[in-house]
């Protein structure tokens, strides 16, 4: 089967620049629903429009499977995501002033990603002349943790697949960033699990008998990825050299095809799993499906983040979200799971189409839903603005979860294998 990589044709591929001050920076939009498309805003200095398509596509491939009316879009600003101080805050509003009218008008909604903080969301907001305040950025923090239940999740349920038990597993997490940091916390404190190696863009730790996670945390806050230079219980590894050491679970929480035809066939794991964009090569994912591997499609892992943001809005706590995402995300995996042993298809190209699939419908609603659309896309904005008391919001939030994440199991049997 091909994968949707395959077609990449965005909408949209907007680039704009203001050399005076040296600031190059993207906008890609994918698919749009009702001309509106959503995707975070990151800043890296390698970062280039190929990897922001593809990222674009992430973002569509995850608002599919949800059902949720919201095309896939992503923004890069291309420079060091160290860059500090006033250029800092002058790059952010001098890009909210280039996007000014994509971002008024909706054509574009942006969020926080790699390298950007809910601070820059604020600039950026300034910078396009609409009203935002710091209540309704949701801290980078809470966007970690509930991408983290999600990933959480998928590791049960593949974990159940394949009768590893979780209580005595070990698990290697490439990329200890906001969300690998407190998938290592989650799995520790809730699994028993043991973390035995992570990395940072600065190096990678690895100890058979387990690191200390919350030691490489208080680490992380105050030296950023420089925590594996500063932690000394453990073996120093190249990032490339963490990802083949032995392992129950896999979490590649880094960047897009860390794991390729190059390196697949060294990997000593039973579980791929993570929060990165395609993080695996179609290539690759042949090879883990011919080895067995449980290889769990990227962007069904990692919906945590957009699912835990629109549920905070509608007045519920992380214990009900870390409760849903589950109640999404594993039955679905155990159809996924069996439909790509019966069809003998990696479970990627199944659930590509599955998404795409529900996309298209997404844009194909008649007069009477596009109605029902804007009378509960009215109801979500007060919700998402808490504009309803508690009292009211919460007996809605079984109606408002239902019509936004409804998954379609039965569509998997439906998908044809070419």
């Amino acid at each position: 089967m091909t994968g949707s990589l395959s077609d990449l044709n965005p909408e949209q591929v907007l680039t704009r620049e203001d050399k005076s001050i040296g600031l190059l920076c993207h906008v890609v939009v994918d698919r749009s629903v009702q001309a509106r498309a959503c995707g975070g805003l990151r800043m890296l200095a390698d970062l280039s429009v190929e990897e922001l398509k593809e990222l674009a596509r992430s973002m569509t491939l995850k608002y599919g499977f949800l059902g949720k009316p919201m095309g896939g879009a992503k923004a890069g600003i291309v420079v060091s995501r160290d860059l500090s101080g006033e250029k800092r805050k002058l790059f952010f509003r001098r890009f909210g002033e280039l996007f000014a009218s994509e971002l008024k008008s909706g054509r574009y909604q942006t969020g926080t990603d790699m390298g950007t903080r809910p601070e820059d969301l604020l600039d950026v907001m300034a910078g396009a002349g609409i009203r935002f305040s710091a209540e309704e950025i949701q801290p980078a923090y809470r966007s970690g943790l509930y991408t983290a239940f999600g990933v959480g999740a998928a590791i049960e349920a593949a974990a159940a697949h394949r009768t590893v038990d979780l209580s005595k597993s070990t698990i290697v997490i490439e990329g200890f960033g906001s969300v690998g940091s407190q998938l290592a916390r989650w799995m520790v404190r809730n699994k028993g699990a043991k973390v035995t190696g992570i990395s940072t863009e600065k190096g990678a730790l690895y100890r058979p008998s387990g690191l200390d996670v919350d030691s490489l945390i208080r680490l992380q806050k105050e030296h950023g990825d420089d925590c594996v230079t500063h932690y000394t219980d453990a073996q120093k590894l190249s990032p490339e050299e963490l990802l083949t050491v032995r392992s129950d679970v896999l979490s590649a929480c880094a960047r897009p095809k860390t794991i390729h035809a190059g390196n697949v066939g060294k990997l000593q794991c039973k579980i791929v799993c993570g929060a990165a964009n395609y993080p695996v090569t179609y290539e690759a994912e042949g090879v883990l499906f011919e080895k067995g591997v449980l290889s769990v499609p990227h962007f069904v892992a990692s919906i945590g983040g957009v699912v835990g943001g629109n549920l905070e809005s509608a007045g519920v706590g992380s214990r009900f979200i870390q409760h849903f995402l589950r109640r999404q995300i594993s039955p679905f995996l155990r159809e996924l799971f069996s439909v790509s042993e019966k069809k003998r298809v990696p479970m990627i190209f199944l659930a590509e189409r599955y998404a795409m699939r529900r996309m298209e419908r997404l844009g194909l609603l008649d007069d009477h839903s596009r109605l029902r659309q804007r009378v509960r896309r009215r109801l979500r904005h007060w919700m998402d603005r808490k504009r309803l008391p508690g009292i009211a919001a919460r007996p809605l939030a079984g109606v408002y979860l239902d019509q936004r994440f409804g998954l379609d199991k039965g569509l998997l049997a439906d998908i044809e294998c070419v």
